[in-house]
C-alpha cells in the first residue's frame, strides 16, 4: 500500500507539476589521484512506473580486480540547503577491496538542483541541513543484463545538535556555498 501511495506521489510531481532534479558528484580517490564526474537527470516515470534516469560518468576510477568485490562502509553525509532548489553536501568516505584490509580513501561533493513549489511555505530553519546515513550498499553488475544493479538502505532526519553554517555562511566568499561536514563547516566552490 505504501508504494502504491509513494508511486502516485511521484507521477502526480513529475507528470502535473513538471517536477525536475538533476544530481551531480564530484568523486576524488587521493590514493590515485583519480577523479569521476556522474551527473544525473531524473526524468519522471516510464509506462511500468519505474523512474527514469539519464547517467552520464566523466574521469576515471581506480581499477578493481577481476572476481572481486569493494565494501564501502556505512555513510553518514550532511545534505546543506545553500538556496531554493539547491542542495549541497561534501564527505569523505573509504573502501575495502576484497582479501584486503587497505582502505581506500575518497571524497565526495554533491549538489542536487531541484524545482521548488513556489507556494509551498518557506523551508523550517531547523531543515535547512540535514543528515542522512547510508548503509547495506549493495552493488553488482549482471553480466547476462549488462547492466549494473544499484541499492542501498537510508534514512534522512534533521542534522543532530547546532548547525555550524548557521552562524558561519558570511564567512565564505562569493560564488561559494558554506556546507556542514560533520560538526563543523566548510566552504565549496559553486559550480560553473
Amino acid at each position: 500500500m505504501a508504494v502504491e501511495k509513494l508511486t502516485k506521489w511521484v507521477t502526480f510531481i513529475f507528470e502535473f507539476l513538471g517536477g525536475f532534479m538533476n544530481y551531480t558528484a564530484d568523486i576524488n580517490f587521493f590514493q590515485t589521484g583519480q577523479k569521476v564526474q556522474v551527473h544525473q537527470s531524473f526524468l519522471g516515470l516510464d509506462v511500468f512506473s519505474h523512474l527514469k534516469v539519464d547517467t552520464r560518468m566523466h574521469g576515471t576510477i581506480p581499477l578493481v580486480p577481476v572476481g572481486k568485490t569493494i565494501e564501502v562502509n556505512n555513510i553518514k553525509m550532511d545534505l546543506t540547503r545553500v538556496s531554493p532548489g539547491m542542495l549541497r553536501s561534501t564527505s569523505s568516505h573509504s573502501y575495502t577491496v576484497e582479501g584486503t584490509s587497505i582502505e581506500n580513501p575518497f571524497r565526495v561533493e554533491q549538489t542536487f538542483e531541484y524545482e521548488e513549489c513556489p507556494w509551498a511555505s518557506p523551508v523550517p530553519e531547523e531543515l535547512e541541513t540535514m543528515s542522512m546515513k547510508i548503509g547495506r550498499n549493495y552493488i553488482v553488475y549482471d553480466l547476462s543484463q549488462e547492466i549494473v544493479r544499484y541499492a542501498i538502505t537510508s534514512k534522512v532526519m534533521p542534522v543532530a545538535g547546532e548547525d555550524p553554517c548557521k552562524e558561519n555562511k558570511d564567512k565564505c566568499r562569493p560564488n561559494s556555498s558554506c556546507v556542514v561536514e560533520g560538526d563543523e563547516f566548510k566552504c565549496i566552490c559553486d559550480r560553473g
